[in-house]
């Protein structure tokens, strides 16, 4: 569970595009205020993010994020942020969240950009007549708690330990990850779903380079994928071409490969994203039809049978089947 201990909202304004910074945190007595930063953070952190640790000269290291110094660093933070993002026409204007919070007891720092919206609402205006109703669109409304964040990160406090989410955006007319390599001087790590395709492609190249079938190939790492993450939370390579292709010179080929295009220590992060889609395989069969078969069911021939037949044609036997419910 998260808790807040100390949040500032540092406002950019739509129209100038100036800044203005926060003399003190958020009161985080006001009603729903701490409620909606919880929210923000909890729908931010389930997020696709890229995730990695600081390396070991890097400069948010010689930052001090302590309650003392808490205003201080947000404010830091945030103008080198607008410095870096002002000019730039193309990048949409947004608030600057900085909180300093803890999950299971460990101290985390946050920055999110929050990104202004536009929304309706009513007015009272009142008048020599009296009060007249009116509809005004607002146009510096915060996003929902559960509108995806797409520029933010938080840091681990105790482990240096970070996730981040970033956008590519034209900066001086070159597109970039700008939160990433431009403001933190971060690597951008794959994110989970990324990694996961960069293992479905060099799969399927192996595969084809050996005259396998990509679709026993891609569906057996899969499942090998989705046991070891329920299991151990991470990948082991060799397992994974052990389980995925029958000789050593195929095997040897794919952890070539996934060293190469999967930058990240482990092949896959343990997200929940990323083991829920693992969790079913999701068939397209040539005649036009689609089966989304649980992990539990698919890996048992008593209940799903792959039959390939002397023409060629591949036949799907489901068994045990005790009702069908039409999902219209």
């Amino acid at each position: 569970m998260i808790y807040i201990e100390q949040a500032v909202l540092h406002i950019v304004d739509g129209a100038s595009g100036n800044i203005f910074y926060a003399a003190a945190p958020l009161d985080l007595e006001e009603a729903g205020v701490a409620r909606y930063l919880e929210k923000l953070l909890q729908h931010f952190l389930k997020q696709d993010l890229r995730s990695d640790t600081l390396p070991t000269d890097h400069w948010l290291k010689t930052v001090s994020f302590t309650a003392d110094d808490f205003m201080a660093t947000s404010q830091a933070l945030s103008e080198q942020l607008y410095q870096l993002t002002a000019p730039q026409a193309e990048i949409p204007r947004g608030d600057l969240l900085c909180v300093r919070y803890t999950e299971a007891d460990v101290a985390y720092f946050a920055l999110l950009k929050l990104n202004q919206g536009q929304e309706y609402t009513h007015f009272l205006n009142y008048t020599e007549e009296g009060i007249t109703n009116e509809i005004i669109l607002n146009q510096a409304v915060l996003p929902a708690p559960q509108r995806k964040i797409s520029e933010g990160f938080s840091l681990n406090l105790s482990t240096g330990q970070y996730v981040l989410a970033d956008q590519v955006f034209p900066v001086d007319g070159e597109k970039i990850a700008y939160f990433s390599e431009r403001f933190l001087k971060l690597p951008a790590p794959l994110t989970a779903t990324e990694q996961m395709k960069e293992v479905k492609a060099a799969v399927t190249a192996v595969a084809e380079d050996f005259s396998q079938d990509t679709f026993t190939a891609t569906s057996q790492a899969q499942t090998t994928l989705y046991q070891q993450l329920d299991q151990d939370e991470t990948v082991d390579l060799s397992a994974l071409a052990e389980a995925v292709f029958p000789t050593e010179a195929a095997q040897e080929a794919l952890t070539e490969r996934l060293t190469e295009q999967v930058t990240a220590p482990q092949p896959l992060a343990a997200s929940p994203k990323v083991k829920r889609h693992l969790s079913k395989q999701r068939l397209k069969l040539d005649n036009g039809i689609e089966l989304i078969v649980p992990q539990s069911v698919y890996q048992d021939p008593e209940q799903i049978e792959f039959i390939n037949q002397p023409d060629g044609t591949i036949s799907v036997v489901l068994k045990q089947i005790e009702s069908i419910e039409n999902k219209f």
